[in-house]
């Protein structure tokens, strides 16, 4: 009970990375064209990754999460591929970060498009809920996404900013 409860903030944050971006609208040809790309996170919360964020779980606990990269890819039929290498623990406060091996984590779906607003919307496994649309905003080859977390009894906004990458 304890422990699943907690993994869910740690779970939202990654969910920034790994759904980025949308809108339920269609895209113009153009509109699709200039968006289409690979994009690669270059800072989480105005840090330069690798970032690190503490996120307020319950009293005495909060989650360690480190973000090494995450790289997002708009492709021309729609569909989009995002991965994340990350490190992620549940730890009592002020306790040591363990060394551990670092994760990682591919998810798949569609992205549509309107103006500078883009919404990708991942494929949900059997039995798994259907995570609600996160929207991106673009800005010439930039997209930023902002993320509300629960952050023990309170809610924090972040923002994970990504670069068009043309060597991808």
């Amino acid at each position: 009970m304890h422990r699943r409860a907690l993994r869910r903030p740690a779970a939202a944050l990654l969910a920034i990375v790994l759904i980025a971006l949308a809108s339920a609208f269609s895209p113009g040809p153009g509109r699709r064209a200039a968006t289409v790309g690979t994009y690669r996170a270059i800072t989480l919360d105005r840090l330069p990754l690798p970032a690190v964020e503490r996120i307020a779980a319950t009293d005495g606990y909060h989650h360690y999460v480190k973000l090494d990269e995450a790289v997002v890819s708009l492709r021309a039929d729609g569909r989009f591929v995002a991965s994340f290498r990350y490190f992620h623990h549940h730890l009592p406060n002020g306790a040591r970060v363990p060394d551990s091996p670092v994760m990682s984590e591919s998810y798949r779906g569609t992205w549509v498009a309107k103006g500078r607003t883009v919404v990708m919307t991942p494929k949900v496994g059997k039995g798994q809920r259907r995570p609600d649309p996160i929207i991106g905003t673009l800005a010439g080859s930039r997209m930023r996404v902002a993320y509300v977390v629960q952050e023990g009894t309170a809610t924090r906004t972040l923002r994970l900013d990504l670069q068009r990458d043309a060597g991808w």
